[in-house]
């Protein structure tokens, strides 16, 4: 853990940290079993701010970010923070991972590294019965599209790639459809899918690769097709939801579109599509009428933990 101490809250200066969202391009599932997965950051940004007076932000204590709040605040003043969620609730797009990474930022610091946040985000959870990986805490804090297979792999991608071509759907204002990921790694624990060499992550292996490679080629045919098998594997083990696949099937008729892959729990929290501008229109025209509201057409280079001085007047 890092050994930076809890930094006095002045009245002089207020701080406020901002992070990106995230989502899995590939690997959910896979980097439970130590394979690598593929995360990009997406605005619009989670915010967490010092305050002094008002009502402040509960964190649930057995979050990560209540743990790790319980572990360094000194007094009650100490955890006095506003939380601001630009999805509401609705996005799927990591704000659990979001809330530690900038409490870790507040108290450790905004330069701290994305090793030091990450082992201290594994230390925590080590407890769970199928601990999460901290892939997309890693992405969260590093910014951009990462490719992420625990410490010391955190290869940025960013350049390879023409990200233009992805359009990221949210799917969970939905009725039913977000699934609380801690409750399903509970479930998972179960199935002894993520043991070293097994069945299910030698299956996911092939697409995996297949779609780093095609990222580092800037190989759009490639990557979209490694996107949809890589779906389909998740679909053969029970790993996909029903609406998924329906989103799926449904997007992946349009003429043009090259993959389509849902992202999260089950696949549920988002939808990706990988296909030439051209035909955007037309797929964010059946993607409404399946319910799905974009997030973002095409990736902009969204930056990771960012830490924001405000001097307050004298």
């Amino acid at each position: 853990m890092s050994e930076n101490t809890a930094q006095p809250y002045s009245e002089a200066a207020r701080v406020s940290y901002s992070i990106p969202g995230k989502v899995f391009l590939l690997g959910e599932y896979a980097v439970l079993g130590a394979l690598p997965g593929v995360i990009a950051s997406l605005g619009p940004r989670f915010e967490l701010r010092r305050c002094g007076t008002g009502p402040a932000e509960v964190f649930h204590a057995e979050s990560p970010a209540g743990r790790f709040l319980n572990s360094v605040a000194r007094n009650e003043s100490d955890k006095r923070f506003r939380f601001f969620d630009p999805f509401r609730g609705n996005g799927g797009f990591g704000a659990s991972t979001g809330q530690f990474a900038l409490l870790h930022a507040a108290f450790r610091g905004a330069n701290d590294s994305w090793q030091s946040v990450w082992r201290e985000y594994r230390d925590l959870t080590a407890g769970n019965p199928v601990p999460p990986s901290g892939a997309d805490l890693v992405a969260q804090w590093h910014g951009g599209v990462i490719r992420f297979q625990g410490d010391p792999v955190c290869e940025d991608l960013w350049d390879a790639f023409d990200w233009s071509k992805l359009l990221v759907f949210t799917a969970t204002g939905q009725a039913g459809r977000k699934v609380i990921t801690h409750e399903h790694l509970q479930t998972l624990a179960r199935k002894n899918l993520f043991q070293k060499n097994s069945s299910f992550l030698l299956q996911l292996l092939t697409p995996l690769t297949g779609g780093i490679e095609a990222i580092r080629e800037n190989d759009a045919v490639k990557l979209g097709s490694a996107m949809s098998s890589y779906a389909a594997v998740l679909n053969q083990a029970g790993l996909e939801s029903e609406a998924a696949t329906q989103d799926r099937e449904t997007l992946s008729r349009i003429p043009g579109v090259l993959g389509v892959k849902g992202a999260g729990a089950l696949l549920n929290d988002a939808v990706l599509v990988l296909a030439p501008k051209p035909v955007h229109a037309q797929i964010i025209t059946a993607a409404k009428a399946r319910g799905l509201h974009l997030a973002s057409a095409g990736l902009n280079r969204e930056p990771g933990i960012l830490a924001t001085h405000e001097e307050l007047p004298q």
